[in-house]
């Protein structure tokens, strides 16, 4: 399954990622600005900052957002002027989009944001349905509206040539402010944001529904939400009941939308689809019981989970998220209480759950969540380290058990720009200033301006709450257009960057980007401890402890009185170690396989104290599926077993100058296997080295 990214806050507001093919939590770039709640799709994320305003994400794109601009230049043929851009008045605009029934004028065209930056200059289409046109891109027709040609006729009293620019995403990996609905952001702030809406049945490709709550508790909705347009276009208000005061609320990828009320009750949006991304109506619903509040809602595909003011977790019977328009559907039919606290709860597009338990603040996951027990098992507490820096306070609580890394993330850190909000409640908003467009070219050079004469120099103003990276350009940052099997682009980059064991304590977890599949193996997340309740590490120095082990050393006798025997048993002994971990083929460092691994030891008859001990083995690699072996090697020819880890990926390299592949290269998923393996390679090494 392909790599998906689990997303969390920890306590002093900085966002962290965990991806599924990786072992621990890594940080996203830090710009200042400390987060509260956090929504996320598959490449985008929506985020509420502690200022109380929007922010949008959009990282681990394979293929940059670019977006095609057009404009029709329409002419008529006076009887004295010849064609000219004087029209008549029931004729389209000098400039419009290609029915006629827009103005769009090139020196009104700009770019939606500062997010965003021309490709270019304005060009000529000089092609019609792949026919060549002439150097001027001009088509011909009798009238508006009519069949266009590419040649002259006697006939053609009409002509239109068609102009293009292209405009590029460039904030990516980075934290881009939306525009707040008013000039001065704090009149009516921000309370929550959703995205969802990604599997909404019937839609466009890369349709997507973003819906918000403000201090007034008036629920929006972001119009023009797409893939090719991340901040979407302006705020919208949806009426609620009267009476209703929505807090909070949650869109599901089927674009089905729950709210938590302040009075403790819920609504549930219905009659979504892609002709009415909105929705048409509200439904009460109900909590689960008297005296009891909800006080947050999560939406997954077919599984609504929501958390009461005790803490107490509740699954919601009988939705189906797919049948938008059927209400009952909609709401369910009735909360079952699961076991376990939590203080937020967050359901995958695939009805997968995770949250954060409300006594110790861990990650938890929903253990055993499958379509036919969409209510699982039991919790699990995921047991990944933290990247931290010396500028997070998080960093002294295990500085004992800071590891610092091996290398420096492969990541550009992001800058800040200020920003000037212009939009008004009701008008176009923003999510940067706009920027003087460049127009066209040409024939047209002398009446409007040509490209920025510096398009990269973007002031790095700091200003709170604005946070918005520099351009990156492919041709000299392949790492932002790359979509790797880390996608370690998106992960902030600082010169005091370690890792820590200490278990992270969070305020927020984010699943919608998460797929995590319940039939294949769970990602390397989880300790050797797993289920609910106490989730403290053991106390090796407990006072119980260290009594039991004192009493045990004074009953054991000094030395081995039985070193001068023989071994019992047979003459000869063996043993086998086995593991799972990822083999590189070939050299190439982006080709990894999985693996499973046989350590075999064979050790003959002796005298333990005499170092008569005769022995031999060797390491085994096969494929995953233990069917065809990859590497058979001898532990003599082995000459070094070196730690090559990088951040969260703990490496070995096996050195075999004798061999075809001098250097074999092991992946474990976590560190303690890594440490587990070496030490029997240096045990069955050395002996072997005895031997020689």
């Amino acid at each position: 399954m392909p790599t998906s990214f689990l997303f969390g806050i920890n306590g002093e507001g900085r966002v962290h990622t965990l991806s599924t093919t990786g072992t621990g939590w890594r940080e996203l770039p830090y710009g200042g600005q400390e987060f509260k709640k956090l929504s996320a799709v598959p490449h985008f994320l929506w985020a509420l900052g502690g200022d109380h305003q929007i922010y949008v994400y959009v990282h681990g794109l394979d293929i940059p957002i670019r977006v095609r601009e057009e404009a029709y230049e329409n002419e008529r043929w006076l009887p004295i002027e010849g064609f000219s851009s004087r029209l008549l008045p029931t004729d389209r605009f000098h400039f419009s989009n290609a029915d006629g029934t827009k103005d769009r004028s090139i020196d009104k065209i700009r770019l939606p944001s500062m997010a965003w930056q021309w490709e270019g200059d304005w060009k000529k289409e000089l092609t019609l349905e792949g026919q060549p046109l002439d150097h001027d891109g001009w088509t011909y027709a009798v009238d508006f509206p009519s069949t266009f040609y590419h040649k002259k006729q006697w006939s053609s009293c009409v002509r239109r040539r068609l102009w293009v620019r292209f405009r590029k995403y460039s904030a990516m990996n980075s934290w881009c402010a939306i525009a707040p609905l008013h000039k001065d952001a704090t009149n009516e702030p921000f309370i929550d944001v959703s995205i969802g809406g990604q599997n909404i049945p019937g839609a466009d490709p890369g349709t997507l529904m973003v819906w918000g709550v403000t201090s007034h508790n008036r629920v929006m909705i972001r119009s023009g939400v797409c893939t090719s347009f991340p901040e979407g276009s302006r705020w919208s208000a949806i009426p609620t009941p009267e009476g209703c005061e929505v807090v909070q609320l949650n869109v599901g990828p089927t674009g089905l939308v729950w709210a938590a009320l302040l009075d403790g009750r819920a609504l549930v949006r219905v009659g979504v689809s892609r002709e009415c991304l909105q929705g048409t109506s509200w439904v009460d619903v109900k909590p689960p019981g008297d005296g009891l509040k909800i006080t947050q809602v999560s939406v997954g595909t077919n599984a609504v989970w929501a958390i009461t003011q005790d803490k107490h977790v509740w699954f919601r019977k009988e939705v189906n998220g797919m049948a938008t328009m059927c209400e009952s559907l909609c709401t369910g039919s009735g909360w079952v209480e699961m076991i376990g606290r939590m203080a937020q709860i967050s359901v995958a597009a695939n009805n997968q759950v995770l949250a954060v338990g409300a006594d110790d603040r861990l990650a938890y996951y929903r253990f055993g969540v499958t379509e036919e027990d969409k209510t699982g098992k039991k919790w699990r507490a995921l047991r990944a380290p933290m990247q931290v820096s010396r500028a997070s306070s998080s960093a002294s609580f295990g500085s004992d058990r800071l590891h610092r890394s091996f290398n420096n993330l492969q990541s550009r850190p992001s800058s800040m720009i200020e920003q000037h909000v212009t939009s008004l409640d009701g008008e176009q908003s923003h999510s940067a200033p706009t920027a003087a467009a460049s127009l066209p070219a040409g024939d047209l050079g002398a009446r409007y301006e040509t490209q920025p004469r510096h398009p990269r120099a973007w002031s790095p103003v700091h200003s709170a709450g604005s946070v918005l990276a520099t351009e990156a350009r492919p041709d000299t940052d392949g790492s932002v257009w790359s979509v790797g099997e880390s996608s370690s682009c998106i992960f902030a980059e600082d010169e005091e960057l370690g890792w820590a064991e200490f278990e992270a304590s969070w305020s927020w977890i984010e699943a919608g980007a998460c797929t995590v599949d319940p039939s294949a193996p769970l990602p390397n997340w989880f300790g050797d401890t797993s289920g609910c309740g106490s989730t403290t590490s053991l106390d090796l120095d407990a006072s119980w402890r260290q009594s039991i082990l004192r009493e045990l050393r004074r009953r054991t006798p000094p030395g081995d009185l039985f070193a001068h025997y023989e071994r019992p048993g047979e003459a000869a002994t063996s043993w086998v170690h086995k593991g799972e971990a990822r083999v590189q083929r070939g050299g190439d460092p982006g080709n990894w396989i999985d693996c499973l691994l046989e350590l075999e030891w064979v050790q003959e008859g002796g005298l333990v104290n005499t170092g008569s001990v005769v022995g031999a083995g060797s390491l085994t690699v096969l494929n995953s599926d233990g069917a065809s072996t990859l590497h058979i090697i001898s532990l003599n020819d082995i000459s070094c077993v070196q730690m090559c880890s990088e951040p969260g990926s703990p490496r070995l390299a096996i050195h075999v100058p004798r061999y075809r592949t001098p250097v074999i290269r092991l992946v474990f998923s976590s560190d303690a296997l890594l440490e587990e393996w070496q030490a029997h390679f240096a045990t069955t090494c050395e002996a072997s080295m005895f031997l020689r």
